[in-house]
């Protein structure tokens, strides 16, 4: 549809600097994380003690500034840290808080690409 592919340009052209902007940080973050988990995995205590504390005082930053922006930056445009406060606004209101910390969106988000991906390849 021509709303859809409006947004894409937007996303590919626009708003490019604002989704490798967001993209930079939850890598850096995630990538921190997954060292912690095999550091506590392979039983070595004191670095993923300071990387967990690292990780608490992200915390904060980390839920205002959510996955979830890419989908405001590139439909409407919003600078990156916006499309975050109003993401995060919008699932305050609705009472989705539990089910974005939680990670399990991530889980069916990914079930759900991999549906639209599939459909879309045959």
């Amino acid at each position: 549809s021509r709303g859809m592919q409006e947004a894409l340009t937007r996303a590919r052209t626009y708003s490019f600097g604002c989704i490798c902007f967001g993209s930079l940080f939850f890598g850096i973050y995630q990538s921190i994380q997954g060292l912690s988990d095999f550091l506590w995995s392979k039983r070595i205590p004191c670095l993923p003690t300071i990387l967990d504390r690292i990780l608490r005082k992200i915390n904060y930053v980390v839920h205002e500034l959510n996955e979830w922006a890419y989908v405001y930056v590139g439909l409407y445009g919003y600078s990156y840290t916006s499309a975050a406060k109003n993401t995060t606004e919008l699932f305050r209101n609705k009472g989705w808080d539990d089910v974005v910390d939680n990670y399990l969106a991530t889980n069916i988000m990914f079930m759900a690409n991999m549906a639209v991906g599939l459909l879309t390849a045959v």
